[in-house]
């Protein structure tokens, strides 16, 4: 059984998603992978659901939703997943078998790798963190409290994830490809002034790889024509005139 968050929620198994389709299941089946192998108290789950104005039978309710998650995991062998203690409730998830956890050690990778003077290895594990990506983290669940902290955070270090990548293919020479990507970002995050100055970067260096390439295709003129005009300001200058 695999868990992915980075988008829609999914539980796969054998490639089929399982996971439930009540709005307040999800929600808690979320909280739970988001704090994978700790106990989430009571309390928690009921902030998260109900906010400030939890209904009398919330902690009976919670008891019920457990009972139903626990039911969907049971079908597919995985009951023992879902375990109940006296100060709350704990999912235990190897970590392997989450995408998140797949995206962090790969973002951490590739930003050390960047950090270290490799650009090519760093673009390449970035590319593929950033790929795991399927939309924002937990694109159709909704959020209380507690999950809108998680997903603000998680969609944040998704974008840190696609800015280092974008530098480490500028530092490889990637400038033309990487322009037109970020023309697309800006409009997307016109507040963004990192995303701006990353995109000057491309740009200015887009048109130099471009006046490299022009000048040895002889498209630029020849040194030498520029040779009259220097001495032209030569003959000009006070020190011209001067006799010896």
């Amino acid at each position: 059984m695999h868990f992915r968050v980075l988008g829609p929620l999914e539980l796969c198994v054998n490639g089929h998603d399982i996971a439930p389709t009540a709005a307040k299941l999800r929600q808690v089946m979320s909280l739970l992978l988001l704090r994978r192998n700790s106990l989430v108290l009571p309390e928690e789950f009921i902030d998260e659901l109900w906010g400030d104005a939890p209904p009398k039978s919330a902690a009976t309710t919670l008891q019920t939703y457990i009972y139903h998650l626990r039911k969907i995991l049971l079908e597919h062998g995985a009951e023992h997943l879902l375990t109940t203690h006296p100060g709350g409730y704990r999912l235990e998830v190897e970590d392997r078998r989450v995408d998140l956890w797949e995206f962090e050690n790969s973002f951490y990778a590739g930003r050390a790798a960047l950090e270290d003077g490799r650009p090519a290895e760093a673009s390449r594990i970035l590319r593929s963190a950033v790929g795991l990506w399927r939309g924002p983290s937990l694109a159709d669940v909704e959020h209380g409290k507690l999950l809108y902290s998680y997903t603000t955070w998680l969609d944040e270090l998704k974008h840190r994830a696609l800015e280092l990548r974008i530098e480490a293919d500028l530092q490889v020479g990637r400038h033309r490809e990487v322009a037109s990507e970020l023309k697309s970002l800006v409009l997307t995050n016109p507040l963004d002034e990192h995303m701006h100055g990353l995109l000057m970067i491309a740009l200015f260096g887009a048109d130099l790889r471009r006046l490299h390439q022009e000048m040895l295709s002889d498209n630029c003129p020849a040194a030498p024509s520029m040779v009259p005009a220097a001495r032209d300001h030569d003959a000009g200058s006070p020190g011209a005139h001067r006799s010896g």
